[in-house]
């Protein structure tokens, strides 16, 4: 999460300094990675419709990306889900990524859509296929979010996912749910976001 999109009205929203800070402690935002079948590809979310540079540098990798595969299948990597709902949603809120931008990343694809889009961020395991296009979202390992401030859209537990990709370009993922994982409510712990009062 570094940073949200600007309509969204938040007290952090994407900036240069973010960015910049982001790649001096992890690096690249976005990456393309093959393996036997598959090529993976792994957008920051986060900088869609930012109008900032990296977006536009992020867009042209993606495209490059695409247009390179060579016959493999694609697996696309978010930190947001492309939608709650359906592809067209046009509800502006924290979630998903926001239309225009998902429009034009799914556009980004052409007539070769992504195989499978893995996402964490809602704290909620699904697995579903909104318009054909099947999205995995990971649970998280560290809290889940209580219903008072998210509906359940998913299944709230905690976990992670595992991918394992054959090189024929199927794919196999499946939930794992790790012995010992405190099922914790960010609900109850409000004091880990609370914004610091103003200096008198």
């Amino acid at each position: 999460d570094v940073g949200d999109y600007p309509v969204l009205g938040g007290h952090q929203p994407t900036d240069a300094t973010r960015m910049a800070r982001w790649r001096a402690v992890l690096g690249a935002d976005h990456f393309v990675q093959d393996v036997p079948g598959w090529r993976l590809i792994g957008l920051n979310t986060q900088t869609l419709g930012s109008g900032l540079p990296e977006e536009a540098a992020q867009d042209a990798a993606l495209h490059t990306a695409v247009a390179g595969a060579g016959g493999r299948a694609t697996a696309l990597f978010l930190h947001k889900p492309l939608c709650q709902h359906r592809l067209d949603d046009t509800v502006v809120d924290y979630w998903p990524v926001l239309q225009p931008a998902r429009a034009a990343l799914v556009a980004a694809f052409g007539a070769a859509p992504p195989r499978f889009v893995a996402s964490g961020h809602i704290h909620q395991w699904r697995d579903h296929a909104p318009d054909g296009l099947r999205q995995i979202w990971a649970p998280p390992v560290s809290f889940i979010v209580g219903e008072d401030r998210q509906p359940s859209i998913g299944s709230k537990l905690i976990g992670v996912v595992e991918h394992v990709l054959h090189e024929d370009g199927t794919h196999d993922s499946r939930l794992l749910l790790p012995e010992r994982l405190a099922l914790n409510d960010l609900s109850r712990l409000p004091h880990l976001y609370a914004r610091p009062a103003a200096a008198a």
